[in-house]
C-alpha cells in the first residue's frame, strides 16, 4: 500500500494509477493516501481496459506480480498504451522464470534484471536477511 503512495509523492506532476485486488489493502491505500496528502493517485480496484481508460493514459507500470493475473496485466497495459514500459517486482522464483517468456510473448523485451538485498543487524551483532525481490524492467522496442 505505501509503495503508491510514496510513488505519488515523487511524481507530484504527474497521475499515479494503483491497482489493488485486496478490499482491505485497497482501503489502507486510500487511507495513506488521504492522510499524507497525496491527490495525484487514482485506486482502482482491478486493471482493467475500461477502468484505465477513464484515467490518464500510463507510461509506466509498476506491477507487483501475481502469477494468476500477471500475464492479463501485461496485455491490458499494453492495449491501453502498446508504448508503455514495465518494472514487475516478485520474491517468488517461480513467476521470475516467468516473466521473460511472458514478456517475449507479448512483444516486450526485457531491459534489466536485478534482485534487491538488504541485510540488518539485530540486537546481538547478527546479520538478519530482510526479503531480497527481483525487478525486472522491460519495453517495447520501437521498430
Amino acid at each position: 500500500e505505501s509503495i503508491a503512495v510514496e510513488a505519488s509523492m515523487v511524481a507530484y506532476e504527474g497521475v499515479v494509477i494503483a491497482a489493488e485486488r485486496d478490499a482491505g489493502s485497497l482501503r489502507t491505500m486510500e487511507e495513506n493516501a488521504s492522510k499524507f496528502g497525496t491527490h495525484n493517485i487514482e485506486i482502482i480496484p482491478e486493471i482493467t481496459v475500461e477502468a484505465l481508460e477513464k484515467l490518464p493514459t500510463p507510461r509506466l507500470a509498476f506491477i507487483v506480480a501475481q502469477k494468476s493475473t500477471i500475464e492479463n496485466d501485461i496485455v491490458t497495459l499494453l492495449k491501453v498504451n502498446p508504448k508503455i514500459k514495465f518494472i514487475i517486482y516478485t520474491l517468488e522464483l517461480d513467476i521470475l522464470a516467468d516473466i521473460k517468456y511472458l514478456m517475449k510473448k507479448h512483444g516486450v523485451d526485457v531491459t534489466e534484471v536485478m534482485q534487491i538485498a538488504v541485510s540488518k543487524v539485530d540486537k546481538n551483532g547478527v546479520f538478519v536477511a530482510q526479503p531480497a525481490p527481483w525487478m525486472i524492467t522491460g519495453e517495447v522496442k520501437e521498430k
